[in-house]
């Protein structure tokens, strides 16, 4: 994982501002880092100015690094997990290190500042972390909290730029949108909570349907 960027940049070439192509061994980059929530590593102007104030995530994105939207305590104490509510899920099919393992080779995980929110994002039927074909199909979003709060807000990214808004005031949604996806598309969504917490998956891309089939990479047989 990408661990906090920007805050390394003092010399002005921290993760090569995204010009380069990193190792498919990295699957994700932070949103947040110990307690600083999405205010620091996502809200934020990004490295390059004039693109429209992208932050790092989008900024990545952008550049086409599949790279998930990701988050860690970075904790040099011994308070792991309870320091903060703010989680990195994983939709592993079980809770073994196989499977967690697969689920991030899949990019399939979200980060969230609310430990027991549930959020699932599926485009053409292929979960978070997915390479989808182009063409026409339906975007699905579901959510849920453990202690019911409810959802103000779901907001469809696509490509940096929102895409979609939902207001649905409830703590159990569904929603769906119907789509045109074209080659080099990417999109992402970002949930509030009624207390301010926030979630935000990672991506699912869109390839062009001509490329040839090893450019989509199999999902893992044991994904849900």
């Amino acid at each position: 994982f990408f661990n906090h960027p920007g805050r390394q940049d003092k010399t002005g070439a921290e993760f090569g501002h995204f010009n380069t192509t990193p190792s498919s061994r990295f699957v994700g980059i932070d949103l947040f880092n110990k307690i600083y929530g999405f205010e620091k590593f996502y809200y934020n102007d990004g490295y390059r100015r004039g693109d429209s104030d992208k932050g790092y995530y989008d900024e990545a994105l952008a550049a086409g690094w599949r790279v998930g939207a990701a988050g860690s305590d970075d904790n040099h104490e011994a308070t792991w997990g309870s320091r903060t509510d703010f989680r990195l899920a994983v939709l592993a099919a079980t809770k073994t290190r196989p499977a967690i393992i697969d689920a991030f080779t899949a990019r399939r995980f979200y980060a969230t500042l609310d430990k027991n929110l549930s959020l699932f994002f599926e485009i053409c039927g292929q979960p978070m972390g997915a390479v989808v074909k182009a063409g026409s199909c339906e975007a699905s979003i579901r959510l849920g909290d453990g202690d019911g709060e409810r959802f103000e807000q779901i907001m469809l990214i696509k490509n940096g730029t929102l895409h979609h808004v939902w207001h649905p005031y409830k703590s159990r949604v569904r929603v769906s949108i119907p789509l045109i996806i074209q080659a080099g598309d990417y999109f992402y969504v970002k949930v509030t909570q009624a207390d301010g917490d926030e979630a935000i998956s990672s991506p699912i891309w869109v390839l062009d349907p001509r490329a040839p089939a090893e450019q989509f990479p199999a999902l893992p047989s044991n994904r849900k």
